[in-house]
């Protein structure tokens, strides 16, 4: 059984992208969920001009398919099926990303629909 693996930070990653490989799939996957919900906003941050006062955009929050799933009672499944129909990111093949204020309209909206 091997020790604890060593997590590289965000800076160290960005200077060595090549560190991502030595991440175990869970870590990787748990990082990829996070930085799908901070890319938006820092994009967003990235184009303002310097100077503007503007109050932030809250950020985006995504759930996974094990979220989706808990939050609101459908099957994986069910998700798979639904998902051209429902606001989802797919970052990769394996990833599926739910943005929890779109979700949450889409399945109001079909409640009262």
């Amino acid at each position: 059984m091997s020790g604890p693996v060593e997590i590289p930070t965000l800076d160290q990653l960005v200077l060595d992208p090549g560190k991502v490989l030595t991440l175990p799939p869970g870590i990787a996957r748990t990082l990829l969920c996070g930085l799908a919900g901070v890319l938006p906003v820092l994009i967003a941050q990235s184009t303002k001009e310097t100077g503007q006062t503007e109050a932030p955009a809250a950020p985006e929050k995504f759930l996974n398919v094990a979220q989706v799933v808990a939050q609101y009672g459908v099957t994986e499944q069910w998700l798979y099926r639904h998902k051209a129909q429902l606001p989802y990111s797919q970052p990769s093949r394996k990833v599926l990303l739910f943005d929890e204020r779109k979700l949450a309209k889409w399945f109001a909206n079909k409640k009262t629909g």
